[in-house]
């Protein structure tokens, strides 16, 4: 090669070297896919979806197990739980059993709120509750209602509270004023517009 031809391919190589050069400084070697990292970055991206889509798909069969077993848990409660339209029939229904084992043991309702907690969802099972009043001359009745309402025989039920206000458990004469939040397990087959 003679000495002019070798300059030539001296100044191309050294001119091909500054145009990598100032594509790499301006970033035009990513742009253009001459490293590949975006390519790279965006499989990766794709590999980890893959990856977490794969992850629910094994989970699925932990999942039907679990729901399976709420449906048993659920059908072993068979008729223990509060069936309504609505929180607020729900509500009624759990008044009544309370009623009813008032009656039995000669107390009455005084008065009643609802004591539901609030759910961004008010269809399936859920808890229902309600704040029963009442006043009595005999505490220990006080005592035997909150037994008979924490093992009721035809609902899932739990006393949350019970606030006494009177002469207390020492027999003295007076009368006795009680307030009882009553909880229980409720299957809510409507929404809250529903029949009432």
């Amino acid at each position: 090669m003679s000495g002019e031809a070798r300059k030539q391919v001296l100044i191309a190589l050294t001119l091909v070297l500054v145009v990598a050069v100032a594509a790499d400084r301006f970033g035009l070697i990513d742009r253009m896919g001459g490293s590949g990292s975006a390519t790279g970055e965006s499989l990766e991206a794709k590999a980890a979806l893959v990856a977490s889509q794969e992850a629910l798909v094994a989970q699925r069969g932990a999942w039907e197990r679990a729901r399976e077993e709420a449906n048993d848990a659920l059908d072993d409660l068979g008729d223990r739980v509060i069936r309504g339209k609505t929180v607020q029939i729900a509500e009624d229904e759990l008044k009544k059993l309370a009623s009813r084992e008032m009656t039995n043991i000669g107390l009455a309702i005084a008065g009643s709120d609802s004591a539901t907690p609030g759910a961004a969802v008010e269809r399936g099972v859920r808890r229902v509750g309600v704040v029963l009043s009442l006043v009595t001359d005999d505490p220990a009745k006080v005592t035997q209602l909150v037994d008979r309402l924490e093992n009721l025989s035809d609902a899932v039920t739990s006393v949350e509270r019970v606030k006494i206000v009177g002469p207390g458990s020492v027999p003295s004469k007076g009368s006795v004023e009680a307030t009882i939040t009553l909880m229980g397990l409720a299957m809510i087959d409507g929404n809250q517009g529903g029949e009432a």
